[in-house]
């Protein structure tokens, strides 16, 4: 009960977020009893430990957010801006980020088993630990980054 409570907690900071303005959403759909956002402005937003399996965050703005050990297994974040965003130890199997823009990320013992981050901006990102198994790095920028082995790509 007490997950399900902080759950309740964080919806109804969000809540109080998105009414005060400080959180914007294009469009909220819900999808097999999944919300299904389109264009949300959450940067700094705190989504550590959240179950957002198969998420639909494309196109979203979440810049400085935190999904520090977070489910995102199957989420959509193709051409999301993801810059600095803390995603460390967070579930990302199989996660489409197409494009997306992670810049200075922190995805430090993050699962990217079958990620697809093909022409993504990974430069200035630490995937120290990370895993890597079948992930897709098709055209992706790799400027400064550091790689699982701790080695710092040219």
């Amino acid at each position: 009960m007490r997950a399900s409570h902080q759950l309740q907690e964080r919806i109804v900071t969000f809540l109080q977020q998105y009414a005060s303005g400080t959180r914007v959403f294009t469009r909220v759909v819900m999808r097999n009893n999944q919300p299904v956002v389109s264009g949300p402005e959450l940067q700094g937003a705190n989504l550590s430990g959240t179950d957002l399996e198969d998420i639909v965050l494309n196109g979203a703005d979440l810049p400085k957010a935190n999904f520090s050990w977070a489910n995102l297994q199957g989420a959509d974040l193709c051409q999301t801006n993801l810059s600095s965003v803390n995603f460390w130890h967070a579930k990302l199997n199989q996660a489409q980020m197409k494009g997306a823009k992670l810049a200075e990320a922190f995805l430090v013992g993050a699962d990217l088993t079958g990620a697809q981050l093909i022409n993504a901006d990974l430069s200035y990102a630490n995937l120290k630990d990370a895993i890597l198994n079948g992930t897709d790095l098709e055209g992706a920028i790799l400027t400064q980054t550091v790689m699982p082995d701790g080695s710092v790509h040219d």
